[in-house]
């Protein structure tokens, strides 16, 4: 039995570091994290996993989750700095990565603060009138999202700035899938911000599911029903 939890843990972290890996400068080593829950420990995975992480910067609104995180972080990731700050914006200023993967209703970082080249990761919340990064974020970023017309329901970074006549539905260029096959380039520039705007697609679990279901049978492990 495959549980939803785990999946969704795991193919949230993935789908990002796939993002990142297409979008993110080839010498991308600063990561801000803001939010320090469970889904932010598969997204340093991710990270980890396509990018030579050097430091880690995590901020949280306890202090407590931000120490927890930060003392994990450190024994899967040894020797890479890992420091818990005390703002969002210590988290957002001069980093390659951001991630943000909160349950916050309303901005948790401000777009002023993010630096040309940056990549971002928005994978929190996805409701269409609550957002992670506010209009200024998205603006000054290359956006591409898992799925076009369900990020169009359910994407409040997006459906908000675009209700009020902020953006226009071109500034979201397109969507992963496209990216990873070439069809649109992830980033033209070095100075480029860029940003995947993630809700989460089935797709992504089936994925999951029929390479873990492969893996078990390879492996001898499980046991066939019916």
């Amino acid at each position: 039995m495959l549980r939803g939890r785990g999946l969704s843990l795991w193919k949230t972290g993935a789908s990002a570091a796939v993002a990142a890996r297409h979008m993110a400068r080839k010498d991308a080593r600063i990561v801000g994290i803001i939010g320090t829950g469970l889904f932010a420990r598969t997204q340093l995975t991710g990270l980890a996993a396509v990018r030579p992480i050097t430091e880690v910067r995590c901020f949280s609104r306890g202090a407590n989750g931000r120490q927890s995180f930060a003392e994990w972080a450190r024994s899967v990731l040894p020797g890479t700095t890992v420091r818990p700050v005390e703002s969002p914006r210590e988290a957002t200023e001069n980093v390659d990565i951001l991630v943000t993967v909160t349950k916050s209703q309303t901005p948790v970082t401000d777009g002023t603060w993010i630096s040309p080249g940056t990549h971002c990761n928005v994978v929190g919340a996805h409701y269409p009138n609550t957002r992670e990064v506010d209009t200024i974020a998205v603006q000054k970023s290359r956006v591409i999202v898992d799925d076009l017309e369900q990020a169009w329901g359910e994407k409040g970074e997006i459906i908000i700035p675009l209700e009020r006549g902020e953006i226009a539905r071109e500034h979201v260029i397109g969507d992963l899938g496209s990216v990873v096959t070439g069809e649109i380039p992830g980033r033209l520039r070095e100075s480029d911000i860029t940003m995947f705007c993630s809700g989460g697609v089935t797709a992504e679990y089936v994925g999951v599911c029929a390479m873990l279901y492969e893996k078990a049978r390879a492996a001898g492990i499980g046991q066939t029903l019916g």
